[in-house]
């Protein structure tokens, strides 16, 4: 006697369960290329998931750093621009 619809103790049943089921789902599928036209698509990916975590972080890292080096450049811009002409030419003095 099985437990449920498709378990049951016997392992010859539950082969049996499986054909069918193959049966079933090879049945409920067959219209599908007479009435839809499939096309086989290839997509390129960076790798797997690891692969692609890794690559971000890396990116993130560098335009890290290459936002630090712009704010220190743009910081000591501002510092040379903050001194007026007239402080300078005391300073050479």
């Amino acid at each position: 006697m099985g437990y449920g619809f498709y378990r049951s103790k016997d392992p010859t049943n539950s082969i049996k369960v499986l054909k069918e089921t193959a049966q079933r789902t090879e049945a409920k599928y067959a219209t599908l290329q007479e009435i839809h036209l499939f096309q086989p698509v290839v997509v390129e990916s960076l790798g797997t998931v690891e692969e692609a975590t890794l690559f971000v972080k890396l990116l993130m890292f560098f335009l890290f750093q290459r936002v630090s080096v712009l704010v220190k450049r743009f910081q000591s811009v501002l510092l040379r621009e903050s001194f007026t002409a007239d402080s300078r030419q005391e300073v050479d003095l």
